[in-house]
């Protein structure tokens, strides 16, 4: 009986990937003759960020012909951030004081609309960058949509460290339903926050970030938003054109930044698109755990048989990883590593939010 019921999850586990992430759609034609520069407006919510603005703003001095306005809200940093953004010719708002009930993102991106000149908004996080062209294409995008679009950025990893947020970006990407085999990009459930391209009419129609002030992934609120206003929404994967380097300084920090989100973001996602999440997961956690009681407690034939599962896993994710970062094919064959990983954050974040601690992350405690 144990038996049969590892070979059903496990294979139900592989086609739950299958269909959570069946195919990713890139920004690829330029439409230069549609796209004006002129009415777009670049903003960029930073706090001690000095690190990460000479790679973002450099890449966007880097973009051919684009003469719109780069515009940086300063949200209180002790770091250089306000020198370093103006050394690129960036535009330098200094934030105000936190008002009760927003969110240090929500309030600077708010402040960053309301002083942009143009009809078309592009929010970006700090740490993403533009690969060359990589703004026409996706200012194309943008024209070619009637609505809102979103960017899944590619994310560059370099450290061993890095290659822990392997599972969360695989569940990022699911969670919105954009790619998955009963969905198309057109028809998403949430957007991805590190980049938003919205125009100004539709981002004063839904209230702007003032109508998610208080949420800590405002992205997927704002989804509702734009769906409450019949306002249609469109997400693109990123390689090529958008890519950002998460959490570099240590597995601390991977442990804070994906623990400040995802109890959140798992009370968001859809509960379809939660099913087959649950069902993946539950495929890539009893494939292995049973690999490894195998040889102890089952006859070879159930070894090999769940070998043969434990390989499919590892084609599999690897299908998955390349198309969203730059992780390891290690990574993909020791993915029970990472899951073990995942599950400690999201239980640690889980705990920490229940007991009222929240989680520490940039000066601020942040709570659900």
């Amino acid at each position: 009986m144990y038996e049969t019921v590892i070979y059903f999850l496990g294979i139900m586990g592989l086609l739950a990937g299958v269909m959570l992430v069946w195919r990713i759609p890139y920004c690829l034609d330029t439409g230069s003759d549609k796209v004006i520069h002129e009415s777009v407006s670049i903003i960029i919510p930073a706090r001690n960020e000095a690190a990460t603005l000479p790679v973002i703003l450099g890449s966007i001095r880097s973009q051919t012909n684009f003469t719109g306005e780069v515009i940086v809200i300063d949200d209180h940093s002790t770091d250089e951030t306000s020198a370093i953004a103006r050394s690129f010719g960036a535009v330098v708002i200094s934030s105000s004081p936190l008002p009760d009930g927003w969110m240090g993102k929500t309030w600077a991106c708010f402040q960053g609309a309301e002083h942009a000149s143009g009809e078309v908004l592009v929010f970006l996080d700090a740490d993403t960058f533009i690969h060359p062209g990589g703004l026409q294409r996706m200012l194309a995008a943008f024209n070619r949509e009637p609505g809102v679009v979103s960017v899944a950025p590619f994310h560059v990893t370099k450290k061993f460290h890095e290659q822990f947020s392997a599972i969360f970006n695989i569940i990022i990407v699911s969670s919105v339903n954009a790619f998955s085999i009963f969905s198309s990009h057109r028809r998403p459930t949430g957007l991805f926050g590190p980049c938003l391209i919205v125009s100004r009419k539709d981002y004063i129609r839904i209230g702007g970030h003032e109508s998610v002030k208080g949420r800590i992934l405002e992205h997927l609120f704002m989804a509702e938003k734009f769906k409450d206003h019949g306002i249609e929404m469109a997400c693109y994967g990123g390689k090529g054109v958008l890519s950002y380097r998460m959490y570099p300084d240590g597995i601390r920090q991977v442990i804070k930044g994906w623990g400040k989100a995802f109890v959140s973001g798992a009370r968001q996602t859809k509960r379809f698109t939660t099913l087959l999440i649950s069902v993946w997961f539950a495929g890539i956690v009893s494939v292995p755990v049973s690999l490894s009681l195998g040889a102890f407690l089952y006859d070879g034939f159930f070894t090999s048989v769940i070998l043969l599962l434990y390989l499919c896993f590892v084609v599999q994710n690897y299908w998955m990883l390349k198309r969203i970062g730059s992780f390891y094919v290690s990574t993909a064959v020791l993915f029970p590593i990472t899951v073990g990983f995942f599950l400690f954050v999201f239980i640690n974040s889980l705990i920490r939010n229940s007991l009222g601690y929240g989680v520490q992350w940039k000066g601020r405690t942040l709570k659900v």
